[in-house]
């Protein structure tokens, strides 16, 4: 079963994971530098954690439901997968305040638990269920910690 970002131990692993990170850790695939990454995380949680209304897009309305068992499984992401155009990142921003707003937005999901997850919208894969948002979270920052070799 793939891990998820409301269990304790998997929660505290990821941000154990981010503290490793420095500002010249470099991607071994990729164009995003660490702090780039940290927002582009942190932009992916974002709905999870606010009650922002987003609607899902017309191409994640057709692709998520054939994705996403693919998505939920142990399997690692491909390198290079494609980017919601909405959470790519081209200026640079500081290390350690990327880093920080990206541990902040982290500790809200975990804490709000899945009560506060549950139901909201992403933009590509539709209304989520608060276990989905959970493991698709963890996938999604395990992959771009692997990314930098963390």
């Amino acid at each position: 079963m793939l891990p998820n970002l409301h269990d304790h131990q998997t929660y505290d692993q990821i941000v154990a994971r981010i503290m490793t990170l420095r500002p010249d850790s470099t991607g071994q695939w990729g164009k995003m530098s660490v702090s780039q990454m940290f927002m582009h995380c942190r932009l992916a949680l974002l709905p999870a954690v606010y009650n922002e209304q987003r609607k899902q897009t017309i191409v994640g309305f057709l692709l998520a439901r054939f994705l996403k068992p693919g998505y939920m499984n142990e399997k690692p992401l491909p390198h290079n997968s494609p980017t919601d155009p909405s959470l790519k990142i081209s200026e640079e921003a500081d290390f350690e305040d990327q880093k920080a707003k990206l541990l902040f937005t982290l500790k809200q999901f975990h804490d709000r638990g899945p009560a506060g997850a549950e139901g909201k919208v992403s933009s590509f894969w539709g209304k989520l269920s608060a276990a989905d948002w959970a493991r698709i979270q963890y996938k999604h920052l395990n992959h771009h910690l692997l990314q930098f070799g963390a």
